[in-house]
This record gives C-alpha cells, sequence and structure tokens, in this order.
C-alpha cells in the first residue's frame, strides 16, 4: 500500500425542499493549505478565521462569488472529484451512506494499493455512528477524522464549494428554474453579453475533476472491479473519451432517492462532456 496517503475531504450541502443532499468527496495528493489560503487572502480573507461558506448568502455577495468561481477552478488543478446524492429525509444515515459510498469509490476507480487519510465536516456523523467509522477505518487501515473544522482543515472548504456547485446543478434541472449569469468577457471564448444557466457555468468548472469511467488499452492491466471502456489500439479514443459515463464512479445515487431527482441527478451528471464547449 502506499506510504503517503491520499487526503480525502468531505462535506455536504442539504436541500431539504427538494428532499436530497449532496456529498462531495474531493480527492488531492497534495495537502490544500497553499491554495485554499491563496484564495482566501486574494478574497481579502484571514486563512484560518475567514472561509468560504455555501450557506452565505451569495446574492450581491462579489467576495463570496468569486471565491466559489476560484475554489472550482482550483478543485480542477488539484484534486478529484466524487459526489453522493441520497434523501434529506435519511438525513440521521448520511454518515454510514458515505462510509459505503466511499467503499464503492476506492473500489471503482481502482485505488486497491492506496492509503488514504479522510476528513468529514463536522456533522456528518452522529454519535451512533463511531463504531461503524471506527470498522471502516480499521477494515481500509485509513485514518478518519469524523469531525473535522471547516475553518482549520481548508480541505473541507473544496468539498463544501464542490458540494453546493452540484446542488446549484441538480435543483436546477429537478425545478427548471435557471438563474442566468454572465460568462462573456476577454478571455472566455464569448461575447461579452452572453449568459447561462448558473448551474451549467459551475459544471463546466468542475467536470475535468469529476471521478469517470476508465477507459484502456486491451495491452494495460486493470483491477476487474474498474469496469473500464476498453478501446482497441487504432481506434478513435478521443471520440470515446470526451463524453464518458460518471455514474457509478464519480457520481452515486442513493436507492432511495425520489424519482424526479434521480432523473435530475443522471440528466446534469450521470456523463460528462469534456469535449470544447466553444
Amino acid at each position: 500500500m502506499n506510504a503517503v496517503p491520499i487526503h480525502i475531504f468531505v462535506d455536504e450541502s442539504i436541500h431539504d425542499a427538494l428532499d436530497f443532499i449532496v456529498s462531495a468527496f474531493v480527492f488531492s495528493k497534495e495537502g490544500l493549505d497553499s491554495p485554499v489560503s491563496d484564495a482566501l487572502r486574494d478574497a481579502g480573507l484571514r486563512p484560518g478565521m475567514d472561509e468560504f461558506k455555501s450557506g452565505a448568502l451569495m446574492l450581491g455577495n462579489v467576495v463570496q462569488q468569486n471565491l466559489r468561481e476560484t475554489l472550482l477552478s482550483l478543485a480542477g488543478q488539484h484534486t478529484r472529484v466524487a459526489l453522493a446524492v441520497s434523501p434529506a429525509s435519511l438525513r440521521a444515515e448520511l454518515g454510514e451512506w458515505c462510509l459505503r459510498v466511499l467503499q464503492t469509490i476506492v473500489r471503482r476507480n481502482g485505488f486497491h494499493e492506496v492509503s488514504f487519510d479522510a476528513h468529514f465536516d463536522e456533522g456528518i456523523f452522529t454519535s451512533t455512528t463511531k463504531l461503524a467509522v471506527s470498522e471502516f477505518a480499521a477494515s481500509r487501515q485509513m485514518a478518519i477524522d469524523p469531525k473535522s473544522n471547516s475553518r482549520t482543515c481548508f480541505g473541507i472548504q473544496f468539498a463544501d464549494v464542490v458540494a453546493n456547485a452540484a446542488g446549484q446543478m441538480i435543483r436546477e434541472a429537478v425545478t427548471g428554474r435557471r438563474k442566468m449569469v454572465g460568462i462573456g468577457g476577454p478571455g472566455t471564448g464569448y461575447a461579452d453579453d452572453d449568459e447561462a444557466p448558473l448551474g451549467w457555468s459551475l459544471k463546466m468548472g468542475l467536470r475535468y475533476s469529476l471521478l469517470r469511467r476508465p477507459i484502456v488499452h486491451p495491452d494495460q492491466p486493470y483491477h476487474p472491479d474498474m469496469d473500464p471502456v476498453v478501446v482497441e489500439r487504432g481506434d478513435d479514443y478521443v471520440q470515446v473519451a470526451q463524453h464518458p459515463e460518471a455514474s457509478g464512479w464519480g457520481v452515486h445515487i442513493h436507492d432511495a432517492l425520489s424519482p424526479r431527482v434521480h432523473a435530475a441527478v443522471d440528466q446534469e451528471l450521470g456523463r460528462i462532456w469534456l469535449g470544447s464547449i466553444h
């Protein structure tokens, strides 16, 4: 097993009115303190004292809006991401659900010989799930902090912004109400007055970091649990790779999720477009 652990940071975004929770799992080989600290300072905030909070009012809050965009951009550079969507009505079971999903993520993405340390935001686990945490940590040889403070554990702020962005995408797909935001300007590839739905804009910032179904050539070794797409050498690899499946690898849906929300998750995140958007 790899002696240098990969860091995992987990936070959730709760949407009671539509009965769903998005839990974001952020994986990073490096510590995230430096990029998050720099982003906070650039926003005029004080690392360790101030933080990005998705619960803060975004409307008219330019500082938090810009910080959200910066952190999403950094997520694509520094992390890989998985999402788990479950009913808000089963909030008490969230901790155990997250552990089951984490086990699936590890297995399906080929992380069999990797060690981890995992940091979960405060509130995900209840007192009744302490035994489950201990048993899971022992079985995976994984160090787990079940009550990480987002103000001082900077990776949790990454997970917060990712969970919030995914929640916005799903909420727009469920309700059909899409907030339009400006996406144009110098260096964007779009005209100054171009607009797009906020959920789409957030997804474009997140898409490359989302874990997805692996693609291999027949002569490449892989674990059967990964169930990759096998592409013969000489075939059009790019055609397969530009619209991969995420559902089952980077996106995980609870069996009890309502059909309406389930369909929205499939629509928005079941596959991820990695080709050109211009």
